[in-house]
């Protein structure tokens, strides 16, 4: 299966592949479309995002945030995106993620909180993460609340309000998203924004599916990588947990996706 038409075209016309390249499309990624290009003794990295994504992505913004952890080691370096910004072009990698890899769950977690704690202490120009305006966009794509969330939303957007939103987060670091070699290599940086430390520990929690002992082990591992008290930390994540969940209930119904189908492994 080949990429659309059009996008090849793009590719073509900006000399960054020939007509006759071979494309092998990649099973993975519940949105958007992964494709690899082998051109003579090239190989590239495309994701074509999807048409209609369940988020507010704003494409040059991600591509320029990229660029800046490109730098660091902690992204692939973006090559190219679309004049349309509906695809991106980056290397093919040799990538080892953590999912992969055999070694104890209990052990990935610990890695998983030493690449928060890592991320967190980026110096990254970004945008602050506007959670109560993505929950909104939700809701106008679709997105339904029961009575009982619709009450408790009041409080999500109190509890929003009232936390700092200075640190650079990922919100969507998963085990297959945090590689062990290249060292420091972490991929799908989609929804990278400002925000809080505790909200990004939650979001974590959310999507590798962490049971409470596990969540307990990602906070104290990152609290001594970060030289911060583990329990006013875990208090925190345990009260940002809820508005994690409310946010990824609320993009499944838009994406029309099961959890199940979204999850680390």
């Amino acid at each position: 299966m080949r990429p659309e038409p059009n996008v090849i075209e793009e590719l073509v016309e900006q000399g960054l592949c020939n007509r006759d390249a071979d494309w092998k499309k990649l099973d993975e990624g519940a949105i958007n479309d992964n494709f690899v290009l082998k051109d003579n003794d090239t190989e590239l990295f495309l994701k074509c995002f999807a048409q209609k994504t369940p988020a507010r992505i704003d494409r040059q913004v991600q591509y320029q945030i990229q660029q800046q952890l490109a730098k660091q080691g902690f992204a692939p370096e973006p090559l190219y995106l679309g004049v349309q910004s509906n695809f991106m072009l980056e290397p093919w990698l040799d990538l080892t993620p953590i999912a992969k890899s055999r070694t104890p769950r209990e052990l990935k977690v610990a890695f998983l909180a030493k690449r928060l704690a890592q991320i967190h202490a980026l110096d990254i120009e970004a945008p602050e993460l506007d959670l109560i305006g993505d929950w909104q966009h939700y809701l106008d794509s679709g997105a339904m609340l029961s009575e009982g969330q619709q009450k408790m939303m009041q409080e999500y957007e109190q509890l929003w309000r009232s936390v700092d939103k200075s640190c650079f987060c990922h919100h969507d670091l998963a085990f297959s998203h945090v590689c062990v070699s290249p060292q420091n290599m972490t991929l799908d940086w989609e929804y990278a924004a400002l925000s809080n430390p505790a909200f990004d520990i939650a979001s974590c929690v959310w999507i590798n599916e962490l049971s409470r002992a596990e969540m307990r082990t990602l906070v104290k591992v990152y609290a001594a990588e970060s030289s911060k008290n583990w329990r006013p930390l875990e208090e925190l994540t345990s009260q940002f947990l809820p508005l994690a969940n409310f946010t990824a209930e609320l993009w499944l119904q838009v994406a029309g996706l099961s959890r199940q189908e979204v999850v680390a492994e």
